[in-house]
């Protein structure tokens, strides 16, 4: 039974973060358009910028928060 609530609890938690995610994700296309949305991804990943506003400035705001979603989806799965 204890094993039950810890399962349920962990799959709740993998949830919320799987919401948050998808949640953020589709704001960064509400915030930008689709083409600039890929064109900034595109710039980001080729820039050889270091610091998170280097992201925002290089790529626009929607790139980016879409690289800290990518960023972060690898971090919590990996």
């Amino acid at each position: 039974m204890d094993k039950i609530k810890q399962r349920m609890k962990k799959i709740e938690i993998l949830s919320t973060i799987l919401f948050i995610i998808i949640l953020i994700s589709f704001s960064t296309y509400v915030i930008n358009e689709h083409e600039n949305i890929f064109i900034g991804m595109y710039k980001i990943v080729t820039s050889p910028a270091i610091l998170v506003t280097d992201f925002m400035y290089v790529g626009g705001i929607g790139a980016a928060f879409l690289n800290a979603v990518f960023n972060f989806f690898f971090l919590i799965f990996s």
